[in-house]
């Protein structure tokens, strides 16, 4: 199941990243799309809505603080909002920990490059696509061999 949220939640990181690195904005489109296929895999109770409520609810505190304090973007607030949910309660601190660690490494490359603003979009993107080559392995290796 977890395929089914990795899969196109990575896909719109990507494309977010993409958009971000280019223009320094992430389109509404791509978290309300994100939102709205969680909503829809909960509405058809292909995954339990409880975990994705609560990422959603962790995910709001902690994207309204990053953003009061000049951490990160509207954009990337609204990425964190959906990304949150994409991954509830169980995967988020994961996906959490991702984010922070890909952007340590792109802030000292924007330091060592005299850049004064930073894509958060391709930190999203690797932290996704993580989970997402996490999933890939264990789908795989629960198969049998005949």
């Amino acid at each position: 199941m977890e395929l089914w949220i990795s899969g196109p939640t990575t896909l719109a990181c990507v494309v977010a990243s993409w958009i971000d690195l280019r223009k320094r904005v992430i389109p509404n489109w791509i978290p309300l799309g994100v939102f709205l296929w969680v909503a829809g895999l909960c509405a058809l109770s292909w995954t339990p809505w409880a975990s994705h409520a609560i990422g959603l609810g962790v995910g709001v505190a902690l994207g309204l603080l990053a953003y009061a304090t000049g951490g990160i973007g509207g954009g990337d607030v609204k990425l964190l909002f959906a990304t949150a949910a994409a991954f509830g309660w169980e995967r988020f601190g994961w996906f959490l920990f991702g984010v922070a660690v890909g952007g340590g490494i792109l802030s000292f490359i924007a330091l060592k490059r005299g850049a004064k603003d930073l894509a958060y979009g391709p930190a999203f993107a690797l932290s996704s696509g993580a989970l997402l080559v996490q999933d890939l392995v264990h789908v795989f290796s629960d198969r049998t061999t005949v």
